[in-house]
């Protein structure tokens, strides 16, 4: 398909060339000064495209960028969240950025989630050991809890909960 449209690319610009051929020899432009203006219409076309070259390789650049600063992104959150690190397929460029930034996305929301549960145990934590004078569960503040550690918090509430009944 690619070759395709080169082909109709260079058969706009033949066509365009002869056009303006045509126009001039019936202006009555000279050889000489025909032959100048072809070279401006090459240098416009010439710009142009290294214009457009210039351009995707910039947009290459930037999702090669991109693509590095997600990987690092990623290894960070998969010690934070104590996963495996997290192994990207081999695809396009375009679509492994793509990919990455999506992972990112929902392990950033992961990190989130298991944040908020942490501080909701922690309040509920506070609030059952005030009243059965218990030490607070321990675990990390600071740090993000894996799933075994908000598990193993919430049957410690639980406990607590089934104490306060009883």
């Amino acid at each position: 398909r690619s070759e395709v449209l080169a082909a109709e690319a260079v058969s706009c610009l033949n066509s365009a060339l002869a056009e303006l051929r045509g126009i001039w020899e019936e202006i009555g432009i000279p050889e000489e000064q025909r032959l100048a203006r072809a070279g401006v219409v090459k240098k416009h076309i010439k710009d142009l495209l290294g214009m457009m070259v210039a351009e995707e390789q910039s947009l290459k650049e930037r999702l090669l960028k991109s693509i590095a600063l997600c990987r690092k992104e990623l290894d960070s959150l998969c010690r934070e969240l104590q996963l495996e690190p997290f192994q990207a397929e081999e695809s396009t460029i375009l679509q492994m950025e793509k990919d990455l930034r999506t992972c990112v996305e929902v392990m950033l929301k992961q990190k989130r989630d298991r944040q908020q549960e942490l501080r909701a145990l922690q309040e509920q934590d506070q609030e059952l050991c005030d009243i059965l004078c218990e030490p607070r569960f321990s675990i990390d503040g600071s740090a993000v809890p894996s799933l075994e550690e908000l598990d193993r918090y919430r049957q410690h509430l639980a406990t607590l909960r089934a104490e306060r009944v009883r």
